[in-house]
């Protein structure tokens, strides 16, 4: 069964599908230092979100 990289980089892929499955990369927020960690959260939710929709699907 084939890999598809979503966002290669030189290191890595910040998602791989296999089959039926997405699999993210550890995801970080990138905003400003010293956000809450309920920013940070939605920042990074959201980041997982935009990789689920490159890959044609979310999280339901």
């Amino acid at each position: 069964m084939a890999l598809k990289r979503i966002q290669v980089g030189e290191r890595m892929s910040q998602a791989v599908i296999h089959g039926n499955t997405v699999y993210t990369a550890g995801q970080v927020a990138l905003g400003a230092p010293g956000e809450s960690a309920a920013d940070q959260t939605r920042d990074i939710l959201s980041r997982i979100d935009a990789l689920l929709s490159e890959a044609g699907t979310d999280k339901s």
